[in-house]
């Protein structure tokens, strides 16, 4: 709806504020939502080259990991990584788990468990 001279010069006389231009709530929502994704989209393509660089300094210790344990392979290191390896067939090994048997089975008949 065009607003008249004869408003205008009234609502100037008045110090009342006359929207010219009134924009419709469904367009300044349309522009509300689009001006977020496009804050969103540069947002994310500011930050590919540290998302680029962060992957880049995986990849490299990933390989020295590989290199690493490649390394000790052929030095005839054995790393138990990433589980834990315990070797129980040394004889004191033994000998302590007979011990803890025998003292086990001594407080069982002690108690009259069958």
């Amino acid at each position: 709806m065009p607003i008249s001279e004869a408003d205008l010069a009234m609502a100037a006389t008045t110090n009342e504020t006359v929207a010219v231009n009134p924009v419709s709530d469904g367009a300044l929502t349309y522009q509300t939502i689009t001006e977020t994704a496009n804050d969103l989209i540069r947002s994310f393509i500011e930050r590919t080259p540290y998302f680029v660089a962060a992957l880049i300094v995986i990849i490299i210790f990933w390989l020295l990991s590989i290199v690493f344990k490649k390394a000790l392979n052929t030095a005839g290191i054995d790393m138990p990584f990433p589980v834990r390896t315990l070797d129980l067939s040394h004889p004191s090994v033994k000998a302590i788990a007979k011990q803890i048997h025998e003292q086990q089975a001594a407080h069982v008949d002690s108690l009259g468990v069958d």
